[in-house]
């Protein structure tokens, strides 16, 4: 079911992968510059609304003339879901709260301990049997962030540090979005997971209700018209 890839973007799939990572480093900052003028929910309702409709725009295109054939077994309707609702509204609602309170270059290194709660998960869940070495890499990695963050804690930054707790949470939301996501990765390809959890998860939090705009205590002025905001249903 998943669109034929060209074996010559094979060749490229390095350059891909550090410009990926590049953007992933400058998102932080560019997030934070736009938190320091819109509020969370407005910048989600933006993000979202516009990564649903490029999920439905990339499934348009890599399916074009057979959309139909894209739509998942309705056995694997509800993984969907709940990838969706964990992968895109949850994580990424909980990583812009955080971000929002921390710093960006905070927020980048608390967010990289995704491969750990992916490790305890796996091993929770039976599918992956800790030997000792994991065990004490996993202990002294977690002991190495907590001690990351305490130092906040103890010099008076509180929110910064309640920040941080709230990335690690959502950093283990998106390890688990990974395990329940990866069975329909193998069966469906990336691009129909993407399209139609985006689809899931996005449409949580991309309806308008009427209401007063936000305040702010720097005075920023909203981007919305008045009586706008995101309804978080």
């Amino acid at each position: 079911m998943s669109p034929p890839v060209e074996k010559g973007l094979a060749h490229w799939s390095f350059a891909i992968a550090i410009a990926l990572m590049v953007i992933w480093g400058i998102n932080f900052s560019v997030t934070k510059t736009i938190l320091e003028q819109v509020s969370v929910p407005e910048m989600l309702f933006v993000r979202f609304l516009w990564m649903m409709l490029l999920g439905i725009v990339m499934l348009a295109w890599l399916y074009r003339g057979r959309l139909r054939a894209s739509i998942p077994n309705r056995r694997d309707w509800p993984r969907f879901v709940a990838a969706g609702l964990i992968g895109h509204t949850a994580h990424v609602g909980i990583v812009t709260v955080g971000l929002h309170m921390s710093t960006p270059f905070s927020s980048s290194l608390v967010l990289t301990s995704g491969p750990l709660w992916t490790l305890l998960i796996l091993a929770a869940l039976g599918a992956e049997r800790l030997r000792r070495a994991q065990v004490v890499g996993t202990v002294l990695a977690f002991l190495g962030i907590l001690l990351f963050m305490s130092d906040k804690f103890t010099s008076g930054v509180l929110r910064a540090g309640l920040g941080d707790l709230v990335l690690l949470f959502a950093a283990g939301l998106f390890s688990l979005y990974t395990v329940v996501a990866r069975p329909l990765s193998s069966r469906y390809g990336a691009p129909v997971l993407l399209g139609y959890t985006l689809v899931v998860g996005a449409r949580r939090r991309c309806f308008c209700s009427p209401c007063p705009p936000s305040s702010r205590s720097h005075g920023a002025k909203s981007p919305w018209p008045s009586g706008c905001r995101c309804s978080m249903r």
